[in-house]
């Protein structure tokens, strides 16, 4: 019981630093004892806990999911809603993307997974487990990383040749030292980009190692596949496509998830029905005993409450009538208040939607809502999967295509006969799987990523563009703030404090 109390006054201390930075404050804080804390079993699964308990936030949840489809032509406002209107105007100011999430991201890196990785004492708990929970940590820390890094850089080998971004390759700061408490935090600049995607991919290919035991299909916690799903996508990102493609297929053979079929694709996001059979790691919640408040539910942004953010007609032309997935989709309606929802822009012919207003036909009909997140289970909340099977074979065929070895033909016709589609004719290219990438990965934080790895310009539709007129028809991957800006706080504290050769320094045009 003293060691619960310990990991308390802990997690206690996590809260309260929360609000201060990366580097902290400068004067040392040692109320909590980290290592009577992790002295017993108790207290180490506690922190195991309280590091999956962080993805339970708007950072991995809504802001993830929802915040890079808006930012590209994936979603927009209904009309009169404005909960995310940055992002779907994102072009006609000034700000970041609003990704990086600096405070939380290194928050989760240093009090949760470098504690794990680095303190576990060898005689608390067998050997397997041991191994096991350093593993999901390295998973953790290089999952943070990457979403760090590709907020606030660009992708490797990646930059605008002209603007302000131009052959800029600074990602993020590395920390691989645990900090329960302020009194060794100490400054430390940012790396290269290269250098940062390096860690990561040494960090997952040490994990692989450790996760081949236990947890082998509890797809509720990191695994030895999820390890391999994250490091497959890293290493598209990374233009390393034939090892991209090959941990593609080792996360597909070491995973219970399973390609889901047409007649279940209707209900493969419906947490009453069990986790997503297709997914390979995804964030469990239980609405009866975890709280989910209203402003981090993916669900009051899409189906219920609010209904903010509603499919682009861009993107539901994409649909063939026969696709299984059209199911994910239904007439705007808010569920929370019985009612109606107008300015939904999207409409599709085998999709039958209501009248607007039954006795004025001229008012037209209801537009299509995302159902992906329906909160089926009540109470806000979804169940959020970060890796699916399906990403694994459009990474395989990406990869392929791109020099991987393999016919990218195989992989994509795998997917479209799993959603009721007959094979792709004609050729394939890089426009045939961005599309692919589009109809499955709606609402899933997919598009922006896609787009800014590969330096593209961000597509805006007229549908954004209605809620401000300086939004361009396209972002230009040469504009600056298709990178995120660090925090103004930490760039002062770093230049008061930081020794010459470990000052901060920001991204160009901020």
């Amino acid at each position: 019981m003293k060691n619960i109390i310990k990991l308390t006054l802990v997690a206690i201390l996590f809260i309260a630093v929360q609000s201060c930075s990366d580097v902290l404050k400068t004067t040392p804080d040692t109320s909590a004892d980290p290592d009577e804390a992790l002295s017993s079993k108790a207290g180490i699964e506690a922190l195991r806990t309280s590091m999956y308990s962080r993805y339970q936030t708007h950072a991995m949840t809504t802001n993830y999911m929802l915040g890079p489809e808006a930012i590209a032509d994936q979603l927009t406002n209904t009309d009169s809603r404005n909960r995310f209107r940055g992002y779907v105007t994102f072009g006609s100011g000034f700000g970041g993307t609003g990704f990086g999430y600096w405070y939380y991201r290194y928050i989760n890196i240093t009090r949760y997974a470098n504690v794990l990785i680095n303190k576990i004492p060898e005689d608390v708990l067998d050997a397997d487990t041991r191994k096991q929970y350093i593993g999901e940590a390295l998973v953790a820390r290089a999952f943070a990383l990457h979403n760090l890094v590709r907020a606030y850089g660009y992708a490797p080998g990646v930059t605008p040749v002209t603007g302000d971004g131009s052959g800029w390759d600074l990602g993020v700061i590395i920390r691989t030292k645990p900090s329960l408490t302020t009194k060794n935090v100490t400054y430390k600049p940012r790396k290269t980009v290269r250098t940062v995607y390096d860690q990561i991919e040494s960090d997952l290919s040490t994990a692989i190692g450790y996760l081949q035991v236990q947890d082998a299909s509890s797809r509720a916690y990191i695994t030895e596949a999820a390890a391999h799903a994250l490091l497959a996508r890293v290493y598209l990102y990374d233009h390393k496509f034939s090892e991209a493609n090959d941990q593609a297929g080792l996360a597909l053979s070491s995973t219970s998830a399973q390609l889901v079929q047409p007649a279940g694709v209707a209900t493969m996001f419906d947490e009453t029905a069990g986790i997503n059979p297709g997914a390979i790691w995804q964030l469990v919640i239980d609405p009866a005993t975890e709280s989910i408040g209203v402003n981090d539910a993916l669900s009051a942004y899409t189906t219920e409450q609010w209904n903010s953010l509603a499919p682009t007609a861009d993107v539901i032309d994409l649909y063939s009538s026969n696709d299984a997935r059209l199911a994910w989709f239904g007439s705007c309606y808010d569920d929370v208040h019985s009612a109606t929802v107008a300015g939904c822009p999207a409409h599709h012919p085998a999709i039958s939607t209501q009248l607007l207003d039954p006795d004025d036909p001229s008012k037209g009909h209801v537009g299509l809502e995302l159902q992906k997140w329906n909160a089926e289970a009540r109470n806000f909340a979804d169940d959020v999967p970060y890796f699916r099977v399906a990403e694994m074979l459009l990474i395989q065929a990406e990869a392929r295509l791109r020099g991987g070895f393999g016919d990218p033909s195989v992989p994509l016709n795998t997917l479209r006969n799993a959603r009721g589609l007959t094979n792709f004719s004609g050729t394939i290219t890089m426009d045939t799987i961005l599309e692919a990438r589009r109809r499955e990965f709606i609402g899933e934080g997919q598009r922006f990523w896609d787009l800014k790895r590969l330096g593209r310009d961000i597509p805006k539709v007229p549908s954004q563009q209605a809620f401000n007129p300086n939004v361009p028809d396209f972002v230009p991957f040469s504009r600056f703030n298709i990178i995120d800006k660090l925090p103004s706080s930490q760039i002062e504290l770093s230049e008061q404090n930081a020794p010459e050769d470990s000052v901060l320094i920001q991204n160009p045009g901020y």
